[in-house]
């Protein structure tokens, strides 16, 4: 028994010498492969980078997508941004060249919708310091001059950030810059306090705003829809909604007659547009892509 109790000793302890190296060797091992994904995701982060996406934009009056909003991701020292929420401490010339980068994507793929008989409108944002400085201005200028003049009805420009200080001979300048090369000029305002006087007079066409209330409530923020929306049609003026996340939304944005509305309620992002159609939030983009 003794004999065998020392083998059973020396096994045991031999077990654990070797589940002792297993477990040092795997514990190594994953250490060194956590190591290699930061390392990995670092060197990622590196590398200068745009995704673009494209929003589906539901019609609601007539129950169609014909257009689609172009946005984009970009990685640039080591951050992750989005187009439309670029860091208030970046500075003009860098978002001006971010504006053009959009502009020339724009391009290329109206000409690929055209090209595969897809005739729906692609909406191209750009910031308001982009048009509101000459330099800036001209070389946003020349790219849009590149754009056919058969395929110019089948874009649209929408000016982002403009602020109400801007009014309106600031505003002139950027929206005759893009006017003559697209369907539609398009103005981001805010939601809480438009104010439109005269901006048909000076060539917008049409209003909009981001939802980005998350803590309103329903009621309130129906009230505010409608209320847009009112004073957009007095002064002439179509509606836009973008961040529409909610069927809820969508259905308060809609009662309101706002003309376009986007949002992940329609539809996430696309890689390309997918042409015009038939559409109700009911539907999944998958159903008729």
């Amino acid at each position: 028994m003794e004999g065998l109790a020392g083998k059973l000793a020396a096994l045991i302890g031999d077990t654990e010498k070797l589940y002792g190296n297993i477990q040092d060797t795997i514990l190594e091992r994953i250490e060194d492969e956590e190591e290699e994904e930061i390392e990995e995701e670092e060197d990622e982060l590196d590398e200068p980078d745009m995704a673009f996406s494209y929003y589906p934009i539901l019609q609601p009056a007539i129950s169609r997508i014909h257009s689609y909003r172009l946005t984009s991701q970009i990685i640039l020292e080591k951050s992750l941004w989005n187009f439309d929420e670029l860091p208030q401490t970046m500075e003009p010339p860098a978002i001006a060249t971010f504006d053009q980068l959009l502009l020339r994507r724009a391009i290329v793929d109206l000409v690929d919708c055209v090209n595969m008989d897809m005739l729906n409108v692609i909406i191209v944002p750009v910031h308001f310091s982009t048009l509101n400085v000459n330099s800036y201005r001209s070389a946003y200028v020349d790219i849009c001059s590149t754009i056919p003049k058969s395929m110019r009805d089948l874009i649209s420009f929408e000016i982002t950030q403009s602020g109400v200080q801007n009014w309106h001979s600031q505003l002139i300048n950027a929206i005759s810059a893009v006017k003559r090369f697209g369907r539609m000029v398009c103005l981001e305002m805010d939601v809480s306090s438009p104010q439109f006087t005269d901006l048909k007079a000076i060539g917008v066409d049409c209003v909009g705003f981001t939802w980005k209330s998350g803590s309103m409530s329903l009621d309130a923020a129906r009230n505010k829809f409608i209320t847009f929306g009112k004073r957009a049609t007095q002064e002439g003026l179509r509606t836009y909604m973008l961040g529409t996340s909610t069927t809820a939304l969508y259905d308060a944005a809609a009662a309101a007659n706002i003309d376009y509305i986007g949002g992940e309620a329609i539809a996430e992002g696309v890689k390309q547009p997918q042409g015009s159609f038939a559409f109700t939030v009911d539907k999944k983009m998958a159903d008729v892509s």
